[in-house]
């Protein structure tokens, strides 16, 4: 095995481990409820939709991210985590639509702009079913041409992400998520894609 073989098997395994930092963030507050802690239910539901709702944009982020990052740098090696981090994103998102539903009427967020926001980002978690249900090789082989269509339900699922960050009041956010997705979605363009080639081959 070469060094840069074993580096990227390295850097590989940290990447896919990665969102499990989450879990370890959430452990303290996990462990509260499972002992009855007076108080600790409601830290959760109230702390959990900041944690898991970030963590689930980092991943969304990171998993449309893989093939542009493989576009500019012409690196393969990640390529895996483009599923794995769609899964992630799924668990995380459900995870957090359950712990909301769980929430009593004063969990809630009120008023039009509050309700929105769930709406959107349960519509968000709801299209990622199928995309999550469909990563797999037994899928793509299923569906064939039909399989990479079915997955441009990632689009609707990022304008609904970035009108449920717009809705709860993360303006920041969402205009941060809009910009680098922008940038992201440009990449992919054929175009693009084939110029951003020809320029990594010829600096090569």
């Amino acid at each position: 095995m070469t060094t840069s073989t074993a580096r990227a098997e390295v850097a590989l395994a940290v990447a896919r481990l990665a969102p499990a930092a989450v879990v370890l963030l959430a452990a303290p507050l996990l462990l509260d409820v499972a002992f009855g802690e007076p108080g600790a239910l409601e830290e959760l539901h109230r702390r959990a939709p900041d944690v898991l709702g970030k963590a689930a944009l980092c991943t969304l982020v990171g998993s449309y991210a893989i093939t542009p990052i493989a576009t500019v740098t012409g690196w393969r090696w990640h390529v895996i985590l483009r599923r794995d981090y769609g899964l992630w994103t799924f668990a995380i998102a459900m995870t957090d639509l359950v712990l909301a539903a769980t929430l009593d009427e004063h969990g809630w967020r009120t008023g039009i702009a509050g309700t929105a926001g769930q709406a959107a980002g349960t519509m968000a978690t709801l299209l990622l079913v199928p995309l999550a249900l469909t990563s797999n090789r037994w899928s793509m082989r299923l569906l064939g041409r039909d399989w990479k269509r079915l997955h441009l339900l990632v689009l609707p699922v990022m304008l609904l992400v970035a009108l449920h960050l717009v809705f709860i009041g993360s303006e920041a956010f969402a205009v941060a998520f809009v910009s680098v997705t922008s940038v992201l979605w440009a990449l992919r363009l054929r175009p693009v894609r084939q110029w951003v080639t020809r320029a990594r081959k010829v600096r090569a």
